[in-house]
């Protein structure tokens, strides 16, 4: 049995959808705290051309769950940023990811950085 997870570190887990691995286009993207904090965003204006057929069968039939969370990108690129200006810093917080991909999805957002810290 391992002892308590330190209290000073908050972490936020990453998820993405995407087009295919080839083509890797971002379709929505999750970010949710252990804090109750949570950021859903749906990619309206991705290259629908490029799905895969896993995404065509299985990742379409979820999106619009919840309404009102379907964007373009440049919107989404506005959104993020206001949404983690709200998380705190301090204590430090802590980005995970299972897929380096997902990471890579979110820093190529069109005009998007994340920021330091």
């Amino acid at each position: 049995m391992t002892g308590p997870r330190s209290p000073w570190k908050t972490r936020y887990f990453l998820d993405t959808e995407f087009t295919s691995f080839e083509s890797c286009e971002l379709i929505s993207l999750v970010i949710v705290g252990e804090d109750g904090r949570e950021f859903y965003a749906e990619v309206s204006d991705f290259e629908r051309g490029l799905r895969s057929d896993f995404v065509r069968q299985t990742v379409l039939l979820q999106l619009g769950n919840p309404p009102g969370r379907a964007m373009p990108a440049r919107q989404v690129c506005q959104e993020l940023p206001a949404w983690l200006a709200e998380v705190p810093l301090k204590p430090r917080s802590l980005l995970c990811f299972d897929y380096e991909g997902d990471l890579r999805l979110v820093e190529h957002l069109p005009g998007y950085r994340l920021p330091k810290g």
